[in-house]
C-alpha cells in the first residue's frame, strides 16, 4: 500500500484522467467508509491500459492516497455507500467490474450484452448504476435485478468529465465542453453552467458545492451548483 502526500495527488491530477467520487467530502472516516473519496487514476496515453484506485483521506488539508488495487484495464468509478463497493467501470463500455471498497478484492463482473462504446462518466444512486457514454452521447441505468441497462437520457454531450448526483438529480460535468448540466429523465440537459475546462473528476460535497479536478490545474476547483 502506497501513501501519497497532496503534492503527489496533484501530480496524479496534472498527467492523468482522474475520477473522484465521494458520498460526502466532508464526513471523514464514518464507520461504514474506509476513505473519505475514491480516485481513479487513467493513463492519458491511449495505449496504456493499466489504471489505479486509490483510496483518499482527507486530513487538514492534505490528500492522503493510499493505492487500493490496479487492473490492466482503462476504467471510471461509481461508489455505492450501502454496499462499500466501487464499480470499475470499463472505458470501452462493455462492462464492468464490482470490487470491496476496502480492500479492492472482485466481487463480480459484468459484461453488456451491447457495448455502450466510450464510456467516460459514472454514478450510483438508489440501486441503478448512471453510465454516460461518451460515443453515443446518452446517459443509461443499469438495473442489478434485471442485469440490463435502458435510456436514462439522450442527446447529452458526454465528454469526459463526471457525472454527480444530489438530491435525486443527476448533473453532468463536461471535460471538453466546460459546462455543468442538470440531466433530464427521458430528455436530455438544462441549466448550463459554466465551469473550468478540462474536467477530469467531481464530486459534491457536504455544504453541495461541486468540487473539481482539472487536467494541467494545480489546485482542486470548488463551485456553486449554479456556477
Amino acid at each position: 500500500m502506497n501513501m501519497k502526500n497532496f503534492t503527489q495527488f496533484i501530480a496524479i491530477i496534472m498527467c492523468s484522467f482522474a475520477a473522484m467520487i465521494t458520498t460526502d467530502v466532508n464526513a471523514f472516516q464514518s464507520n461504514c467508509l474506509n476513505y473519505d473519496m475514491f480516485l481513479s487514476d487513467i493513463p492519458l496515453e491511449n495505449g496504456n491500459n493499466v489504471s489505479t484506485l486509490y483510496g483518499v483521506n482527507l486530513i487538514e488539508g492534505t490528500a492522503v492516497l493510499s493505492e487500493i488495487m490496479t487492473r490492466d484495464y482503462r476504467f471510471h468509478i461509481a461508489y455505492n455507500g450501502k454496499d462499500n463497493v466501487v464499480y470499475l467501470v470499463k472505458n470501452d463500455g462493455t462492462g464492468f467490474e464490482t470490487v470491496d471498497a476496502s480492500t479492492g478484492l472482485t466481487l463480480g463482473m459484468v459484461t453488456f450484452s451491447d457495448s455502450l462504446g466510450q464510456t467516460t462518466t459514472a454514478v450510483y444512486h438508489q440501486g441503478l448504476l448512471y453510465l454516460g457514454s461518451q460515443s453515443q452521447k446518452r446517459v443509461v441505468a443499469y438495473d442489478f435485478n434485471t442485469d440490463t441497462y435502458t435510456n436514462y437520457a439522450t442527446n447529452v454531450p458526454v465528454s469526459g468529465g463526471d457525472l454527480i448526483e444530489k438530491n435525486c438529480k443527476i448533473y453532468l460535468v463536461t471535460k471538453s465542453g466546460s459546462k455543468l448540466y442538470e440531466v433530464v429523465k427521458d430528455g436530455g440537459v438544462i441549466n448550463p453552467v459554466s465551469i473550468p475546462s478540462n474536467v477530469s473528476g467531481a464530486s459534491f460535497t457536504a455544504n453541495e458545492t461541486v468540487l473539481m479536478s482539472n487536467k494541467d490545474a494545480m489546485v482542486l476547483t470548488e463551485i456553486a451548483l449554479d456556477g
